[in-house]
């Protein structure tokens, strides 16, 4: 697998090559290619891999944004789905990392379905604006026919965060 131009890949886990990360040559929706993240060895429940794009805030200071597409997972033991946050994201391993997410799928498969988050960027962000697709634990999931947009208020905020109970979770290390 490969990854898109302007995205990154970040991973946790007993080996360097715990997750697979970039676009998955046979999975596509609507003829579009799908990026994946999956789980391969030596993956915790606490492990994570996640495809990271960045872009720049400017005009988007004081704004509502949406980050969207359609997911599917499969075998996902912990969390998976899309995450959206203002500042360079690298971890989610503390609670005040967790960020706004959306369709956090545990335990289970799910076919192909719209998934959305969103956030209010600070009005003083200078930094820019992250978003991806994370798998926490075993299990894959793809993405496929992402959007960044500006919404208006009208479109209410994303109050779920990465569906992650870290102290249960480190707990059962």
């Amino acid at each position: 697998v490969t990854m898109p131009q302007r995205w990154s890949a970040t991973s946790t886990g007993s080996a360097s090559n715990s997750f697979q990360i970039g676009v998955d040559p046979q999975v596509s929706f609507n003829g579009q290619r799908a990026l994946t993240v999956n789980a391969i060895s030596g993956v915790e429940d606490v492990s994570f891999g996640t495809a990271i794009q960045y872009v720049n805030s400017f005009g988007y200071e004081g704004k509502r944004v949406r980050f969207s597409g359609m997911l599917k997972a499969k075998g996902v033991h912990t969390w998976a789905g899309i995450w959206l946050g203002s500042g360079f994201v690298t971890t989610f391993d503390t609670e005040k990392n967790l960020l706004p997410a959306g369709a956090g799928i545990a335990g289970a498969d799910q076919d192909w379905q719209r998934v959305s988050v969103v956030m209010d960027v600070p009005a003083d962000e200078k930094v820019g604006i992250s978003m991806g697709v994370a798998l926490v634990g075993k299990g894959q999931v793809w993405v496929s026919d992402l959007k960044f947009e500006e919404v208006d208020a009208t479109v209410p905020v994303t109050s779920t965060l990465v569906g992650l109970d870290l102290p249960k979770l480190k707990a059962r290390k």
